[in-house]
């Protein structure tokens, strides 16, 4: 993934839960002059794998996340 005019004030934590089905944590690090394919590495803490199964997480989190906003907000 890439993200554009990424600040270094954007690293931290991120996080992706739908229910108790499904959760991923990552950690990203905003970092100057690296070349991405030498810093890349999955550290993401996951209870499933798949390159083809993750692209379909992610969208259904992404879509939750727009149109759902109330599901996964804090109480």
């Amino acid at each position: 993934m890439s993200i554009p005019d990424a600040k270094f004030s954007d690293s931290g934590n991120y996080s992706c839960a739908i229910g108790r089905l499904f959760a991923a944590i990552v950690q990203v690090q905003v970092l100057t002059g690296e070349l991405p394919a030498a810093v890349q590495h999955n550290s993401a803490s996951d209870t499933y794998k798949g390159k083809k199964e993750w692209k379909h997480i992610w969208k259904i989190c992404l879509i939750y996340t727009l149109f759902f906003p109330q599901l996964i907000s804090s109480p």
